[in-house]
């Protein structure tokens, strides 16, 4: 939300069966994104379709449309009693939230979202037992076979240096602080919006740093918003508020009287009526 005034690629697709985020019963892929309060509900269709024959289970940390944060020791848990690995996309929890990896096998994500580091580079974490299951679908002079590093060619050294500057910065912030700081700024943002008549769609218990609202017309409400000086973001009919630690509640109070603002001019954006 803004109020003005060494990368590694993932080795070639097991076969088997595959669960994915909202996994049906039937274990087929479903991606669409799960409701209101339903983080407790969505890791249950994804436990439910698990079997011995399940090789991959990939999620979303934080799902990108909904916020919603999944529990990543839960899920490993219960890949590992079927010898299933979980692979994640970390990109919208990593520098949001603490990431616990004891139970992951696979974690990957860009940084320039959190970690405000750029384009051009990733963040790539692989197990032993994930290394032992895969095979590098892309080869060059980095990691011709019979090796099975995933790093086929030379490092983004400019962009490793803006990682590496920016971590100093936020380490010596305090990561404890930042993440508190986003999740104090997250509830303020689900306040406003529940004192607006404007039931947030993220979980309280299970987010990190997105609040998501569903609207009749979130380009309008977007746009609107934009006019009186607040950028947030219109995914999927969602508009996506996603404060970070520099975001201020003075921020966010403009965040309240903005979105009150279009509430009003425009009930019908938010409404549909």
């Amino acid at each position: 939300m803004a109020a003005r005034g060494r990368g590694r690629r993932r080795g070639r697709r097991l076969p088997r069966r595959r669960a994915g985020l909202d996994a049906g019963g039937d274990g087929r892929r479903d991606r669409r994104p799960g409701g209101p309060g339903r983080a407790g509900a969505a890791e249950q269709r994804l436990l439910d379709a698990l079997t011995p024959r399940t090789r991959v289970l990939a999620v979303s940390h934080v799902h990108p449309w909904t916020g919603t944060r999944l529990d990543l020791t839960r899920l490993g848990r219960a890949c590992r009693e079927v010898g299933a690995l979980l692979v994640v996309d970390g990109i919208q929890a990593l520098g949001a939230c603490p990431v616990d990896l004891a139970h992951v096998d696979v974690y990957g994500a860009g940084v320039f979202k959190w970690l405000l580091s750029g384009f051009g580079t990733g963040i790539g974490v692989f197990r032993d037992r994930a290394r032992e299951a895969l095979t590098p679908a892309h080869r060059s002079y980095g990691n011709p076979p019979p090796s099975r590093s995933f790093e086929y060619s030379a490092p983004n050294l400019p962009g490793l240096y803006v990682l590496d500057a920016t971590t100093e910065y936020l380490e010596e912030l305090g990561w404890a602080r930042v993440f508190e700081r986003v999740d104090l700024l997250a509830g303020q943002v689900a306040a406003v919006l529940d004192g607006l008549g404007v039931a947030p769609l993220t979980p309280r218990d299970a987010r990190a740093g997105i609040v998501t609202v569903d609207v009749a017309d979130s380009a309008a409400v977007v746009a609107g918003l934009k006019e009186r000086g607040v950028d947030v973001s219109d995914k999927v009919g969602r508009v996506i508020v996603s404060p970070h630690f520099y975001n201020t509640s003075g921020d966010v109070d403009r965040f309240a009287e903005a979105m009150g603002e279009v509430l009003s001019n425009s009930p019908s954006a938010v409404w549909g009526r």
